[in-house]
């Protein structure tokens, strides 16, 4: 086998520092996940997949799919241990194959899939009755994964869900150190942990283990302080706000959920905020069966996504002192993203950037399209908008 470099790709997910990016590139970006099915809906269903690539993906906006394999992993057919015959099962071939053909047609897309290895035990979607977690069965899954996904890049891995009810600190380090020794390839693994569900001023960001590769919270509805503060917890690692940001009607859990505004606004609180990472989803639950569904307002996600193409750099860092909205700016003074909600005009104070730059405005609310704001001085000043909406600007030449 001859290994040759390719320097076109993106390579793995990887952390620079607090931040989510490629390893090939070694450009920033944050993931903005929505749900999709589980492994037996795609298996040998390349046309599903390219379709859902299409509306997803091109269409939103989207820059990844959230599939959660429970214990599926041993048979395609069936999430929960009750289901799984005998107490040490193996692996199902047929869910890494349909894994890998998920992977691998993101990844070639310029996208990531987001693993949830279990989910909760209360629901018997975990290793617990099938010989224990790190248990023989859970052990050789784990090399299983780590021989058959191991080598594709562009996945990352969280535990579960509901993990404070059902995981300690030593299952997660067990886990974290075998994984990581059978893998051979840089791939990020993370368990999310409780709360803050509510962020107030001074909340606590728990973690049940510090050793992992990214920080994972359940937040509900988060702001964009919440966001920040999750941050500023654990700064030198990535931050995933790991909970599942749904758009239900009717909703079982309305002071949780989502509307599509409160989507559009979670997904530029989460980048300005400094990026961190979140999964959306809207579907309609009949029964026992989910139907996942495109969002009503696609063109709200993509002009986020469109946006930030090329201007979620790896050295941005807040700067809110410069305007009366939210700031990020790298530490050159050449770049700058502003944005402000419900907004007429937005102040930029720009004295310190080193000559006049090239600046353009969008308009969150609408399909994406660049106001040409020419060139702005390097002075404070006052930028009036064509209408009150939500809106961003991006001063500076960015490398798209």
């Amino acid at each position: 086998v001859e290994v040759r470099p390719n320097p076109g790709g993106k390579g793995f997910v990887t952390a620079l520092g607090g931040k989510w990016g490629w390893s090939g590139s070694g450009r920033a970006f944050v993931p903005q996940l929505v749900m999709y099915a589980g492994p037996a809906d795609y298996h040998n269903k390349p046309k599903k997949i390219d379709a859902d690539i299409e509306t997803y993906l091109v269409g939103h906006g989207f820059n990844g799919f959230h599939t959660i394999v429970c214990c599926r992993w041993f048979d395609i057919n069936e999430e929960r241990s009750t289901r799984i015959k005998g107490p040490a099962p193996n692996p199902d071939p047929r869910t890494f194959e349909a894994l890998e053909l998920l992977i691998g047609k993101v990844h070639s897309a310029g996208g990531m899939v987001h693993i949830w290895a279990w989910g909760d035990e209360s629901r018997r979607q975990t290793p617990v009755r099938l010989g224990g977690k790190n248990g023989l069965a859970d052990l050789r899954l784990q090399r299983y994964i780590a021989a058959r996904l191991g080598p594709i890049p562009g996945w990352t891995m969280g535990y579960g869900y509901d993990l404070d009810e059902w995981v300690a600190r030593k299952d997660l380090d067990i886990w974290h150190r075998h994984m990581h020794a059978q893998l051979g390839w840089p791939h990020l693994l993370g368990g999310r942990s409780v709360g803050p569900n509510r962020y107030r001023r001074g909340a606590k960001f728990p973690q049940i283990y510090e050793g992992l590769d990214y920080s994972g919270y359940e937040q509900h509805q988060p702001t964009y302080e919440a966001y920040v503060a999750a941050l500023a917890a654990r700064p030198k690692r990535p931050s995933f706000s790991e909970d599942r940001f749904r758009v239900r009607k009717p909703s079982p859990y309305p002071k949780k959920d989502y509307t599509e505004e409160l989507t559009r606004r979670g997904l530029w609180h989460s980048t300005m905020a400094g990026g961190v990472a979140n999964i959306w989803g809207k579907y309609v639950r009949r029964g026992q069966k989910t139907t996942f569904q495109p969002y009503d307002h696609p063109e709200w996600i993509k002009t986020n996504a469109l946006f930030f193409k090329g201007r979620f750099v790896k050295d941005m860092i807040r700067d809110n002192q410069i305007t009366d909205g939210v700031c990020l700016r790298r530490p050159t003074g050449e770049h700058f993203v502003f944005y402000k909600e419900g907004a007429e005009s937005i102040r930029m104070d720009l004295s310190k950037m080193p000559g006049s730059r090239r600046a353009v405005a969008v308009d969150a609310l609408k399909p994406y399209r660049e106001i040409d704001l020419g060139e702005l001085r390097p002075e404070n000043q006052t930028w009036k908008a064509p209408q009150k909406s939500d809106w961003a600007v991006a001063v500076g030449e960015f490398r798209k």
